[in-house]
């Protein structure tokens, strides 16, 4: 690497980029209005593929270039019908920085694409009556999505012969779609009574997910969920949510070594139910809470299910306009596409500082220890027997993030990112030294411009 592209590499790691959400008037047409928006960034990845140091494959940084677009749109006056819809997409290049040999750095390359695209619609019928009807659509597409709780999937180079030939890039298609009916006696104004039954249909799809064995992550859901909210004081709500989810998971036939004959991997369907009931408000002046607390069971059709208390507490502190702090602790469960389910504890805190008017300073951190079951977690013949291996990820996050607001629609912003999953699991295997370490540590540095009109 040459000496300008290790001070260009520098510089840009010590950018960094994320998303604004300032918001300017728009461009009105009568009761419409539209908010187009654009950003461009650039910055550094250093672990493009989120690579285990124990892998057989490098790890591999770049300079990243990312550009993207969407348009809002809403409606003036939202009393018969409101109308709220968001739509995205991002461009993303990157550029190898070390001297790679051919194969690893066209692996690089290949990843210059779009990665992600959205769009999020609402359309509420009598938002300010008694009774209202919404509609929901909320589509998403990303490119290896980042490390997730609800996937578990593990992206990594294949190696043969000391020769990458090709990269578990994750494309991931979710779709949900449904209707809530809303009760809500009382003035628009004054409401301290809202029940809310809403249901969704959705999917989510991995493209080539057989080639990257993904496939046992498709799914489509049934979701049923209820939550009412009684507001007995001004500033203070008591909630309760139920909420009933059929999950119908893929069950693909998988080889579990070489000669074998194909056999259906592990049933994860399940249909979990939850249930919480909590407080929101305030407590001081400054200090406000929401805690809550419940039971969940997944009622898994085959092998173990979760049945467990889950909560969450959350402590906040706002001085306006200058400082909003929290402070928060979360146990909870979900079904997973890696084994039947997984159960979750972590801690997180966060800052958001404002000074001069126009700039702005966040600092956001969390630590979480995710425990997958056995049950329904991939296996592997090894010496004769089928093997499967407990996974417990301790996941670390971490993110500066320095603004500056030129105009109400237009920000500069530099974000630096820490992700690291330090756990030992990796995927049996039959043959000696193919598995796959599910360990990484991520950084990210980026340096953007966005304008929201």
């Amino acid at each position: 690497m040459t000496h300008q592209r290790r001070i260009g590499a520098f510089v840009l790691a010590l950018l960094g980029a994320a998303v604004a959400h300032a918001e300017g008037p728009g461009v009105r047409a009568g009761d419409l209005v539209f908010h187009p928006h654009a950003w461009v960034g650039g910055g550094y990845d250093s672990n493009v593929f989120s690579e285990s140091k124990d892998d057989r494959s490098a790890i591999n940084d770049a300079v990243v270039l990312k550009v993207g677009g969407g348009l809002g749109l809403r409606n003036q006056n939202p009393n018969k019908v409101a109308i709220d819809i968001d739509s995205q997409v991002t461009y993303r290049h990157f550029t190898a920085i070390n001297e790679l040999e051919g194969a690893a750095s066209d692996l690089i390359s290949s990843r210059n694409a779009v990665s992600d695209a959205g769009l999020k619609g609402k359309l509420v019928i009598g938002p300010r009556s008694v009774v209202s009807l919404s509609l929901h659509e909320d589509f998403g597409y990303t490119e290896r999505p980042p490390y997730s709780d609800r996937d578990g999937l593990t992206a990594s180079a294949r190696v043969n012969g000391g020769q990458i030939t090709e990269i578990l890039g994750y494309q991931r298609i979710s779709n949900q779609a449904g209707v809530d009916l809303a009760f809500h006696p009382g003035p628009p104004d004054g409401r301290a009574l809202e029940m809310r039954l809403g249901y969704r249909f959705g999917l989510v799809r991995f493209l080539e997910a057989e080639a990257l064995g993904a496939s046992r992550a498709n799914q489509n859901s049934h979701d049923i969920k209820f939550k009412t909210s009684w507001k007995f004081l001004p500033k203070t709500a008591a909630e309760l949510t139920v909420n009933y989810r059929v999950n119908d998971f893929e069950q693909p036939l998988i080889v579990e070594d070489p000669g074998a004959n194909p056999v259906q991997s592990a049933d994860r369907d399940n249909k979990p139910l939850t249930v919480t009931a909590g407080l929101r408000g305030l407590v001081t002046k400054r200090l406000s809470t929401l805690l809550e607390v419940g039971y969940a069971n997944s009622f898994n059709v085959v092998g173990d299910s979760y049945s467990m208390a889950v909560g969450r507490l959350e402590l906040h502190y706002v001085i306006e306009p200058t400082l909003a702090a929290r402070l928060g602790y979360q146990r909870r469960a979900a079904p997973s596409a890696f084994s039947n389910f997984v159960t979750v504890d972590r801690i997180y805190a966060g800052a958001d500082l404002n000074f001069f008017r126009v700039f702005s300073l966040g600092l956001a951190g969390e630590f979480g220890y995710w425990s997958y079951s056995r049950s329904g977690s991939p296996a592997a013949v090894v010496n004769g027997e089928r093997v499967t291996v407990q996974r417990d990820d301790p996941v670390a996050r971490a993110q500066v993030a320095l603004g500056y607001n030129a105009l109400d629609w237009l920000v500069v912003r530099g974000t630096w990112t820490f992700e690291g999953n330090f756990t030992g699991y990796e995927t049996p295997s039959s043959n000696v030294g193919e598995s796959d370490h599910a360990d990484y540590v991520r950084q990210q540095a980026m340096l953007e411009v966005r304008a929201q009109y």
